[in-house]
């Protein structure tokens, strides 16, 4: 099927409210959850790049040279696929913990929606940068090439993974058509080249279209609104909630009823729970966890300013516009929590539509959610993670490797549960053990499964196991951070968590914060009240602590201000982690390698190596449950992930003198964001397969031991490719090294 054959469909438009002007200009649509809006056309379009398995999903498989120009003018919004009703989306949210009131897609346009021929799924197609909607607010509606090529590139990389994530089916630009923008807000504005990304998805709405409810929404208590979106929902994308009865009367429209809402938050907490536990599993850092930047669908969206980990740091953010780290790698969990809580006032305590005989209903009701988010997303994050980490580590027990292992990337997972304490506390213990040293995430779970491979096909006191480990324990040092890294790093933490004002303005506040509040809240910020002080000024404080390498628990004591319960519930492990990796900082380079080594060698002989040997011993004569143990363990763990200094050279390589996309661009689709064929192995004119040893920049750095001849039995390594290895470019070869030092100075914004 080629483009001109691609019908799409107006469910959407069909089933929900949509605001009765057609003018496009900015404006509150109250009562409207869409706004029909034209994309508006770029000059001279070009095809960046595409990804043929996205573009299957439309029932596009036939793609070829001759297609680039229909892809550039359908793709870049200056042409329409038949049954195109081009609309944006009215949504709220609270961004950085604050509501924002009607936020909306600024930049974004619904097409519709077509059925995958291949499995019947059906896919929604919004063209991103396409244009200015009513939504737009200030800007412009466009998209620079800068942070398009970065969405399209991770969402096709998420994809190759296994982690549920929207899809970009390509990437147009145009270097006629630009837009001006300020990448780091320091007055340096530049006219950049426009890009729009086609991006595919069950659906697009976020906590935030319920949101549009809430006190200062567009639709504040409009229950008709709520329950619009609420059947839609419940009828196309969460059918298994409903009972034959329930679905004829939602289709006969019938308000929602609390028990359908409480399932479906039931499936959205759930959804989340399992989404953050493989972000945190596999070191992603989304970096502006906004409620109207979470799906309701449980997938990734909105890739800004995220990042993969280089080195284990709860309070690493990749957004330079989080001055306290709210968005940090460690607080992801929490902030989903913290959102999700949003959802459910949404839901349950809309303004004028959900109203209660008593307080102490509204109380029963709350303590209700309580136990709802307990149950479904406290409990489910947990089982996950746990599975997830025994999987990393090979720490399956037999009855999980029971069948075939089909599918690639960490989906493929064994049953849920919560570790025991054996495997609890090893796991605790690495964590500590990579903060201590600073070692490389993804690296240092690809040595974990390397060894697991090499002593799973050697004898257990025989000399090659021993080697085995010895092989192990250097991989693991070598990719530990140096002095000199580190305090790279910390240079980097300064100029992102800057104090909006000195420290001796936030103890004058926080002092008459708790000795006068009236005074602060009715002369100095009039009309703020004192739990919304408190919470800038606990802000403030940890932009301090962070920058200044204080010990912001201590700091809130001293200042009178309390711990959120939401936001600082790990505070105790993240505090001291950042102070052990600002002494390192100060150790001379052979100092901290040996206190690496006896790290990483405890860690071995103390907590990992009997579990692992233990889970290994009933497996030497079972072949096929070896080899699920194997395969699963691999396809948790990346040999290699899109880090941010590949996303910048690849940006750098597109700069204004090349005519036509860059190799580096080329390169870096086909070794991160292609799918590998079931089994893992990669076909000759494929991508390199994301999970393949043989890519680790662990068999390229200073030192590196080759893999074992058994590294290449089917059950646990795919087919070689030193044939696609040597078919990259020079730029693609540097992908497959280490991180250069430049690397730790890296991080981004919301600039867009």
């Amino acid at each position: 099927m080629r483009g001109k054959d691609i019908v799409l469909d107006t469910l959407n438009l069909a089933r929900l409210p949509v605001d009765a002007a057609r003018a496009n200009e900015c404006r509150q649509t109250p009562g409207a959850l869409f706004a029909r809006v034209a994309p508006t056309e770029i000059d001279s379009p070009q095809l960046a790049a595409i990804s043929a398995p996205a573009l299957a999903l439309l029932g596009w498989d036939d793609v070829d040279d001759d297609d680039e120009a229909a892809l550039a003018e359908f793709f870049a919004g200056n042409r329409l696929f038949a049954g195109s009703d081009p609309a944006a989306h009215c949504y709220a949210g609270h961004q950085f913990g604050h509501f924002a009131g009607q936020l909306g897609d600024g930049a974004a346009i619904l097409l519709g929606g077509a059925v995958d021929p291949a499995t019947g799924a059906r896919w929604e197609l919004q063209l991103k940068g396409a244009g200015k909607t009513p939504y737009s607010r200030q800007g412009d509606g466009r998209k620079v090439l800068r942070s398009s090529l970065r969405e399209f590139v991770c969402s096709e990389h998420m994809a190759a993974l296994g982690i549920p994530t929207t899809r970009a089916a390509t990437l147009v630009y145009s270097r006629a058509t630009r837009a001006l923008r300020d990448p780091f807000y320091n007055g340096n504005a530049l006219h950049e080249p426009c890009a729009v990304v086609a991006r595919l998805a069950p659906h697009f709405f976020r906590f935030g279209s319920l949101q549009v409810v809430d006190r200062g929404g567009p639709s504040e208590g409009d229950g008709a609104v709520r329950d619009a979106l609420l059947r839609l929902l419940l009828e196309e994308h969460f059918p298994a909630l409903l009972s034959t009865d329930e679905r004829r009367r939602l289709r006969a429209d019938a308000a929602v009823s609390l028990d359908l809402r409480r399932r479906l938050f039931a499936a959205v907490a759930q959804s989340t729970a399992r989404l953050v536990a493989r972000w945190q599993a596999l070191g992603f850092v989304h970096g502006v966890l906004n409620t109207d930047n979470l799906s309701l669908a449980g997938v990734t969206i909105d890739y800004g300013p995220f990042a993969f980990l280089e080195h284990v740091d709860w309070t690493f953010t990749p957004n330079g516009s989080d001055g306290d780290a709210r968005y940090s790698y460690g607080r992801q969990p929490l902030v989903c929590r913290w959102n999700l809580q949003r959802l459910a006032d949404s839901l349950f305590f809309a303004p004028r539509v959900d109203v209660f005989a008593s307080a102490e209903d509204e109380r029963a009701a709350r303590a209700a959610v309580a136990s709802d988010l307990s149950q479904h997303f406290d409990e489910v994050f947990r089982a996950a993670l746990d599975t997830l980490m025994r999987q990393k580590l090979a720490l399956l027990p037999p009855a999980d490797l029971d069948g075939p292992c089909l599918g690639v990337g960490v989906q493929q997972t064994a049953t849920e549960r919560p570790s025991d304490d054996d495997e609890r506390a090893a796991v605790a213990s690495l964590w500590r053990t990579m903060r201590r040293s600073q070692s490389d995430f993804t690296d240092t779970f690809q040595a974990l499964a390397m060894l697991t491979n090499d002593l799973a096909r050697t004898a257990p006191d025989s000399e090659a196991a021993a080697a085995a480990v010895r092989v192990a324990l250097e991989r693991l040092t070598s990719r530990c951070a140096t002095p000199a890294t580190l305090q790279r790093l910390l240079q980097r933490k300064r100029r992102i968590h800057r104090p909006q004002f000195a420290f001796a303005q936030l103890q004058q506040l926080a002092t008459l914060l708790a000795e006068q509040p009236d005074v602060l809240t009715t002369r100095v910020f009039p009309g703020a009240s004192a739990a919304e002080l408190s919470a800038e000024l606990r802000a403030e404080a940890r932009r301090h602590a962070l920058r200044d390498g204080r010990d912001y628990a201590a700091l809130l004591r001293e200042l009178r201000l309390p711990l959120d319960a939401d936001l600082d519930a790990d505070l105790d492990a993240e505090d001291a982690a950042e102070f052990e990796w600002r002494l390192l900082a100060s150790l001379d380079a052979q100092e901290k390698r040996r206190r690496d080594e006896a790290a990483w060698r405890a860690w071995l002989d103390e907590s990992y190596l009997p579990l692992l040997r233990a889970r290994l011993a009933p497996l030497r004569h079972d072949e096929a449950r070896l080899a699920n143990l194997l395969r699963l363990q691999r396809h948790s763990c990346p040999a290699l992930v899109l880090r941010s200094w590949m996303l910048q050279s690849a940006i750098e390589a597109f700069g204004e003198d090349a005519a036509a996309p860059p190799a580096a661009l080329r390169d870096l689709v086909r070794l991160l964001a292609t799918p590998p064929r079931d089994g893992g192995a990669a076909g000759a004119d494929e991508s390199s397969d994301v999970f393949d040893p043989q890519l680790s920049p662990l068999l390229r750095s200073p030192g590196a031991q080759p893999l074992s001849a058994d590294a290449q039995d089917e059950a646990s390594a795919p087919a070689p490719v030193a044939s696609q290895l040597r078919a990259l470019s020079a730029e693609a070869q540097r992908f497959l090294a280490a991180p250069p030092r430049w690397a730790d100075d890296l991080y981004c914004t919301c600039s867009s």
